[in-house]
């Protein structure tokens, strides 16, 4: 009867224990992601957060390029639908160099209807060197929001 006890305890705290690690990691996780400036933009309220930047592994093992990463969220707040997609955003390096959304990633896109919101992340491939720089919301090619991002 002691052994079971004893062995019950101690599975018990192993449990605990396993627990609090996992919330740990998650908490260091969310500090790692920096929201920048909510804006609203032609009606769209865009709400942007900076993922950690992901160092690109070639084939060759070399680390020579670096996936900076934005989760978009766009709120409509007018009486009509509007769209929003990832390819309404591109790069602006702190050499001035524009760099499109990743071909490598999935993109998203759809209307958003009034009320309503539409979330999806936004990847750019850029040289280790260019890390930095500005993300630019661009409406039919004519920039029209900046966001400066952290290194």
């Amino acid at each position: 009867m002691k052994k079971i006890m004893i062995i019950g305890g101690m599975s018990a705290l192993v449990l605990l224990t396993a627990c609090s690690n996992t919330e740990t990691g998650e908490q260091s996780n969310m500090q790692s992601t920096k929201k920048l400036e909510t804006r609203v933009v032609d009606g769209l309220s865009l709400e942007v957060k900076q993922k950690p930047n992901t160092p690109i592994i070639e084939k060759n093992g070399k680390k020579t390029k670096t996936l900076l990463t934005f989760s978009v969220k766009g709120t409509n707040i007018t009486p009509f639908p509007k769209g929003l997609g990832a390819t309404d955003f591109s790069l602006k390096t702190k050499e001035g160099k524009k760099v499109p959304i990743s071909e490598n990633m999935s993109a998203f896109g759809d209307e958003i209807l009034t009320g309503k919101s539409l979330s999806g992340e936004v990847y750019f491939e850029v040289p280790n060197k260019a890390v930095g720089g500005t993300l630019q919301y661009k409406l039919k090619n004519k920039v029209i929001s900046e966001w400066k991002l952290a290194k």
